[in-house]
């Protein structure tokens, strides 16, 4: 039958134990985990709620830190106040080349250099961009961050090349291209609706710029638009994880105190004018996005429509939502209602995104249409759920060091004021029923935005015919 046969090696399993546990070698150097080790104190920590600070240099750039919430990486950043908005019809696309060109340096690195920084280190390093700012971040470990603190001062201020020029219009017209065969038709409902709303300037300007205009950007014109446009006021230097605030302010102040103090141009107001924008496409569906003018960063009824956005609800979050309630349940050839609040500094813009069926293009409308006039009965109960659903979804996020950092940042940068999620909190609580319904009826005065991608778009109401149904 089976036997068993055990192999020894020697001074390997003599030493070490490796066959038989029961020798002393297996407790070389350490104690087992059921014994005390003498005279060991140990060294604790508890979460501690983290501490934000700010500086502000002679020349106007901006440090921001919070302090160690627990033991873990340093997380870092550059919060920029210019984005796509700041561009005009002469530099469009100027912002998405940085983008491509963001790890591209030329005085103490280089691109390669930098790769092998980022692998180096265990951590990461990206840039983003919107309508209003662009965003540097990454994180590493503490031994490494001066280096990496370094580079990324590099990234944010050294000028662009000719091969950085060649480098950004050959990744952009890639992107095109790709876009072509890949851009489904809610992301190509997110790539328009901006600039049905807006018109082509200010937050209607293409994230990526005009497609026939990618080719004329050159080096010139990208170190002139980030001299203009990227001014010390405009920028916000920030790291979290961080034990001592000064530390920090003297480890960046050498790469950002030599930045000219020149104050940045002043911004022509994003005009919100609505409109239509319809496309026959081949597709089983017609996907609708409606839009009105919402409230910008500086108006206390943002936390109201903030609170609308989550009692209406998306499909599949939920059996109380009005999504599920209102929407599906009388209309259960709906395929998906996904609600939207953007604020912006001087705007902003609540939205609905629906889609159906060809066929039921004319009913979707007449839904669309009653679901929203029926937002001015909405109870309490709903606007409590709402609230906690808002509070829970902002917690989850903020549990993300950068994502908590960029968002207060991007506040701070423009309000001068630093705000956690306690803050936060405390606007929602306040939300009343009855702030949640002038918020609805507020924005359904406005002229409407209606984008209709898919294979009947004429059937869906015109921006008139909504404006004058909703009245």
């Amino acid at each position: 039958m089976l036997t068993t046969i055990k192999r020894r090696f020697g001074i390997l399993s003599n030493f070490f134990g490796i066959l038989n546990p029961s020798t002393t070698g297996v407790i070389i150097g350490g104690y087992p985990p059921g014994r005390e080790i003498p005279d060991h104190q140990p060294i604790t920590r508890t979460d501690t709620a983290p501490k934000l600070q700010s500086t502000t240099l002679p020349n106007g750039v901006r440090i921001v830190t919070e302090s160690t919430r627990f033991p873990g990486n340093v997380r870092f950043g550059v919060t920029i106040d210019a984005g796509t908005r700041d561009e005009t019809a002469e530099t469009s696309g100027v912002v998405n080349a940085l983008r491509q060109t963001f790890l591209k340096t030329n005085v103490r690195t280089n691109e390669q250099i930098n790769y092998c920084m980022i692998q180096s280190s265990g951590g990461a390093f990206s840039m983003e961009f919107n309508q209003e700012f662009m965003n540097y971040q990454g994180h590493c470990l503490a031994h490494d961050f001066y280096d990496m603190n370094q580079m990324l001062a590099d990234c944010v201020l050294d000028e662009k090349t000719l091969i950085d020029e060649e480098a950004a219009q050959w990744r952009t017209d890639e992107k095109f291209r790709l876009d072509e065969y890949n851009l489904t038709l809610p992301k190509k409902i997110e790539n328009v609706w901006l600039s049905t709303a807006y018109g082509y300037k200010g937050f209607g300007n293409p994230l990526m710029g005009h497609q026939a205009h990618f080719q004329s950007i050159g080096f010139f014109m990208l170190n002139n638009w980030r001299k203009a446009t990227i001014t010390p006021d405009r920028i916000v230097v920030w790291g979290a994880g961080i034990d001592k605030h000064e530390e920090f302010v003297n480890t960046v102040t050498d790469y950002y105190r030599f930045i000219d103090p020149i104050k940045a141009p002043k911004r022509e107001p994003s005009v919100y004018l609505g409109g239509e924008f319809r496309e026959i496409c081949d597709s089983p569906l017609t996907h609708v996005s409606l839009s009105f003018k919402g409230f910008s960063r500086s108006q206390p009824e943002r936390h109201a429509a903030c609170v609308l956005k989550y009692l209406i609800g998306q499909s599949n979050t939920g059996l109380f939502n009005r999504a599920h309630t209102n929407f599906h349940q009388k209309n259960p050839w709906l395929v998906y209602v996904d609600p939207h609040h953007e604020t912006f500094q001087d705007s902003g813009n609540f939205r609905i995104n629906v889609a159906a069926p060809n066929e039921k293009a004319a009913e979707l409308s007449e839904a669309l249409v009653k679901e929203l006039r029926d937002l001015q009965n909405v109870t309490d109960e709903e606007v409590v759920r709402a609230k906690q659903k808002l509070k829970r979804a902002t917690y989850n996020k903020y549990q993300d060091p950068d994502a908590r950092m960029i968002k207060l940042t991007r506040e701070f940068a423009q309000t001068g004021e630093l705000k956690g999620y306690e803050d936060f909190e405390k606007n929602i609580e306040s939300v009343t029923t009855d702030q949640v319904r002038k918020a609805a009826a507020a924005m359904l005065k406005s002229y409407p935005t209606v984008v209709v991608l898919g294979g009947n778009p004429h059937g869906i109401l015109s921006a008139q015919s909504f404006q004058e149904k909703l009245r």
